[in-house]
């Protein structure tokens, strides 16, 4: 997998350019069956936060990816990724949106819109971002995500 780090920041590169998932010269419009896994794979995302399996949540990320927040705070790898979902210890609802997505079967950049609800005390609140994620094929086959930035 280290091979597909250099294409990741290529990756990066072009969207720090102002160019986001748009098409660049190495991006390509992503359709069809690429397109319904990950799909698939932000619906699995919604299921399991409703369900309360946060940990089904950060299953999603790689076991060396980046999150990164709106004031540039950055969460890293495993254990800091499942540490971050579960401080969501009472989630009521969330729904990703697919909008743009770019690249090739083994490094994809999905841009869209994430709103998630959630209780803290006894106040219900919902958050409302876009973000980025970049998706790397793992070796065992399964799209994970390797960098999460939001904003």
């Amino acid at each position: 997998m280290r091979r597909l780090w250099p294409r990741v920041l290529m990756m990066l590169t072009v969207l720090a350019g102002g160019v986001g998932c748009q098409s660049g010269p190495a991006l390509e419009p992503v359709a069809g069956t690429l397109r319904t896994e990950v799909e698939r794979l932000n619906r699995s995302m919604e299921e399991s936060l409703r369900a309360g399996d946060l940990l089904g949540v950060a299953g999603h990320y790689a076991d060396d990816a980046i999150l990164i927040g709106p004031s540039g705070n950055r969460v890293t790898g495993r254990t800091e990724i499942d540490a971050y979902w579960m401080r969501f210890s009472d989630p009521v609802d969330w729904s990703l949106s697919v909008g743009t997505l770019e690249g090739e079967a083994d490094l994809l950049c999905q841009r869209g819109t994430s709103r998630l609800t959630y209780r803290r005390g006894d106040a219900v609140r919902t958050s409302v971002v876009e973000f980025l994620l970049i998706w790397r094929r793992e070796e065992d086959g399964r799209l994970r995500i390797a960098v999460d930035a939001y904003w």
